[in-house]
């Protein structure tokens, strides 16, 4: 399993923390790079964001309604699962693919 920390981006230049509002997607969907994965309230407006990557959504860190800082991780994605077959690997990488992080429990 490829498992990438999804992270709260940083959207404008003084944006510190958002709200959540609602996850476009569900844990076991399939999500294409590009596609929309959630939507963000910011200080000045509410913005979608789309995934960065191809995978199946493994893991929801944070639910509707919650605030959260800018890099704070909120989902994991699981980059080998572009399909219905077999995850393939066990590499992790943060959203900006900067650091190695850790891997969820269980």
């Amino acid at each position: 399993m490829a498992l990438l920390a999804l992270e709260i981006p940083k959207i404008g230049l003084v944006m510190e923390n958002a709200r959540l509002v609602r996850w476009l997607k569900n844990v076991g969907d399939l999500v294409q790079q590009g596609e929309p994965l959630l939507e963000l309230e910011t200080e000045k407006s509410v913005v979608e964001v789309e995934s960065t990557e191809t995978g199946r959504l493994v893991e929801l860190l944070m639910q509707a309604d919650q605030e959260a800082h800018v890099g704070d991780r909120i989902a994991w994605l699981d980059c080998a699962a572009t399909s219905d077959a077999a995850p393939s690997s066990n590499l992790c990488l943060n959203w900006n693919k900067a650091a190695l992080c850790p891997m969820p429990p269980g």
